[in-house]
Parts: C-alpha cells; sequence; structure tokens
C-alpha cells in the first residue's frame, strides 16, 4: 500500500510513479555506505530514507517517515544547512562538510553531506523534493572544518547586516573585501565593477589587512587582461586558478605575480540578479586547491556584496531624485515669492549646484528695452582664483560669487540669441 506523501495531490498514479521511482532507488542506495534521505521541499520532512540512514540516527525508517530534517542538527549548525538548502533554488547541488548529526541516544556524529534537487512531478517546481546524502567524516580535521563554517556564517551575517543598513559603497566594499578576503586566507583582493559607461574599470587592489600594493613604484592597478577576469564576466562562474605558475594562461603575468607574492587565485562574478555587475577576486599567497564548501561561502558571499552594492546604487538615484525635486521646489518658491530678480537668480544657481558640479553658471535675460540683455554670471571660487578676485563677489557662505563680467547692459541683437 502507498501511503500519501505529504505535499502531493491525490493523483494516485502520480504519486505512485514518484513513490515507485524512488524506491528503485532506495533499493540501488541501500548497497552502499551511505544515509540518504528524500525530503519534501517545503517543510523540510523526511518522505523516504534507506538502510544506512537508520544507522546514522539511531530511529527506524517508520520515526524517520515524517521527521523534519532540522531536527537531527545542532541550533548552532541549523543556519548553515538551511543556507546551502535555499541554494537549490539556484543551482542543483551542494555540499557541506564537517558538520553533525545528532543520533537519538544523544550522540553527535561529524558528518558530510551532499544535496541535490530531484525532479518534479505534473504541475510540481523543480525543488518540491531534494536528496540528502550524509556520509560519516573520515577527515580528523573535521573540527576544524566546523570552526570554519562558523567563522564563514558570522562573516556572512555581517555580511546581511552591512547590507541591510550601510549605504554607502565605499563602505560597503572596504568592509566586505576585509571580511571575505581575511576568513579566505586570501593575501590580496581586487574588485572590477562597471562603469557608468558601461566599460569595466579596477575599483580597488589591496593588500589584506588593508595596505596599499606598490608594483615597480607605482601603486598596482589590476588590468582588465591581466587575469581570467573578462571570461569570469562572460562566463558567469566561479574561476579557480590552484598555481598561476603551472597555468599555460597567465605565462606572461607570472613575473607580477612573482614580484607581488601570489600564487593562486579565485575570481568571482557579483550578480544581485541575472546581470554582471563586478569580479571579486582573491589572491594567495601559495598554490591552493579550493573545495566546495569555501566555493559554496565565496558564492554567497559574493551575493552579498552584489545586492549591496546594489542597494547602494539604487539608494544614490534615489537620493538624486529627491535632491533634484527638492532643488526645483525652492526655485519655484522662490520665484513666486520673490520680486528681486537677484536674489531669484541666487537660489536658482545656489540649487542647480546642489544636483550639477559646475564652475560656472549665467542666466540672461531682456532688459526693459527691446534689444538689451542682462547678463547674470556667477562662478566658483576656484574659478575665481583664475581670475581677477577682485572681480568676485561671494554668495552667502558657498563656494559660489558673483563675477563683475559686465557692469551694465548690452546691445544685443535678435539674431545673436
Amino acid at each position: 500500500m502507498i501511503e500519501k506523501i505529504p505535499g502531493m495531490d491525490d493523483n494516485i498514479k502520480t504519486k505512485n510513479e514518484l513513490h515507485t521511482s524512488w524506491d528503485a532507488i532506495l533499493r540501488i542506495m541501500n548497497l552502499v555506505d551511505r544515509g540518504f534521505f528524500i525530503i519534501q521541499a517545503n517543510g523540510l520532512k523526511i518522505v523516504q530514507a534507506n538502510a544506512h540512514a537508520v544507522k546514522l540516527t539511531g530511529y527506524p525508517i517508520p520515526e524517520l517517515v515524517g521527521k523534519d530534517l532540522i531536527g537531527f542538527h545542532l541550533s548552532d549548525e541549523i543556519p548553515l544547512l538551511q543556507l546551502e538548502i535555499q541554494r537549490l533554488e539556484f543551482e542543483r547541488e551542494t555540499e557541506i562538510e564537517g558538520i553533525r548529526i545528532l543520533q537519538k541516544n544523544g550522540f553527535q556524529i561529524p558528518v558530510d553531506i551532499k544535496l541535490a534537487r530531484l525532479p518534479g512531478t505534473g504541475e510540481e517546481g523543480p525543488t518540491d523534493y531534494f536528496l540528502a546524502v550524509y556520509r560519516e567524516s573520515i577527515s580528523g580535521g573535521w573540527r576544524n572544518a566546523y570552526t570554519r563554517r562558523n567563522q564563514e556564517l558570522i562573516t556572512l551575517m555581517e555580511m546581511g547586516q552591512t547590507m541591510a543598513s550601510a549605504l554607502d559603497r565605499e563602505e560597503i566594499i572596504d568592509l566586505s573585501l576585509i571580511k571575505i578576503g581575511s576568513i579566505s586566507g586570501a593575501v590580496y583582493t581586487s574588485l572590477f565593477l562597471a562603469g557608468d559607461d558601461g566599460n569595466w574599470e579596477l575599483f580597488r587592489a589591496q593588500k589584506i589587512p588593508p595596505e596599499e600594493v606598490v608594483l615597480f613604484d607605482q601603486p598596482w592597478k589590476v588590468g582588465l587582461e591581466e587575469g581570467p577576469y573578462r571570461e569570469v564576466l562572460e562566463s558567469r562562474q566561479i574561476l579557480t586558478v590552484e598555481n598561476i605558475f603551472e597555468d599555460s594562461r597567465f605565462q606572461r603575468l607570472q613575473p607580477i605575480a612573482e614580484r607581488i607574492g601570489y600564487s593562486a587565485m579565485v575570481s568571482i562574478p557579483l550578480m544581485p540578479k541575472d546581470e554582471t555587475i563586478g569580479v571579486l577576486n582573491l589572491y594567495y599567497e601559495s598554490s591552493k586547491q579550493f573545495n566546495q564548501d569555501e566555493l559554496n561561502f565565496l558564492k554567497t558571499a559574493g551575493t552579498y556584496l552584489a545586492i549591496s552594492i546594489e542597494n547602494s546604487r539604487l539608494y544614490r538615484q534615489y537620493q538624486e531624485k529627491t535632491d533634484q525635486i527638492a532643488a526645483l521646489n525652492e526655485i519655484i518658491n522662490s520665484v513666486n515669492s520673490s520680486l528681486d530678480v537677484e536674489e531669484v537668480i541666487r537660489i536658482i544657481a545656489l540649487e542647480v549646484q546642489k544636483i550639477v558640479d559646475f564652475d560656472f553658471i549665467s542666466i540672461m535675460l531682456f532688459g526693459d528695452n527691446a534689444g538689451r540683455l542682462k547678463y547674470f554670471p556667477m562662478g566658483t571660487e576656484k574659478l575665481a582664483k583664475r581670475l581677477n578676485q577682485e572681480e568676485w563677489a561671494r554668495v552667502d557662505q558657498s563656494n559660489l560669487g558673483w563675477i563683475k563680467f559686465i557692469t551694465d547692459e548690452e546691445r544685443v541683437k535678435e539674431t545673436d540669441l
């Protein structure tokens, strides 16, 4: 008899087909020394499990079915597990190393976990069910891995707080590069961002801890062609270089890497949505192999950084629009309330300068007599220093002042206007 699987409709044929396929999978998996759990994504309930899952948890299969997967893990590790499960919405599979499972008798066993999406049926989406494969950790360094995962989780939480509160792009990037570089053991970081003109430009290149890097008596300026950066932009995939001195793509760059002092690197595309807005690069002193957990962390951290940068850009646009509206309101109010033309022009110039950075502005008006023009020029103190300072009179406490180019009305031909 086929029991009703939570979350599925009443279509018996669909349930039977899905259940039968899972039974076939689990019969094979019973021959493997791994704990296999089929999990319902909505609620994280265990739907099916194999024989080795009984050994890992201490629960018989009838008791396992319907239990919450989260309940088999310690509270301080649950956020990491939930984070990796959420990643299945965007990726087909993911892995966690050095985590613990809590047995029925209270014992804790270190395990490595692999999560993989299972195809849905009917109208169900691709993430309605997923497979969780548990393998007892045979690495003696699982405690170190656990400590590292905690540090990474703390870093992501801190980046999340920065993402929610910081609106200054410089502050966001500085804090994020330090945190990501430090927890990853990188000696240098660099960041490419798309400029307003659409061209890619180096935003930051620094040492960890922050320190300017000098190459040939000049600050180190990473070029877009000095590595796999353009390839990462086009592929939108993380790219790892385990040893730059053994990679044929970097032969011409090896002298620079040797002089600066790095042998391995990883490049992460920054994608808040579907569009790449930058590339984050981490450089390592020695050759390095990158495991899946490290790449998971870097990808998630890169996503956090990308969202923070995009939020900062949107806020800046919002602030600019707000300033423009405020300036226009101030100008309209001054025009409606003042009969002094010079006062109105002064306010216009001061308000426009809040939006547009300029050194010189002028307004020309027709005089009382037809064909005559009144000229109202204003300039910044910077411009005044290049002119005769005596011909410049400061306005209020601003850096703008009247410029006495023309003292009287001048006749202007209508064709000159």
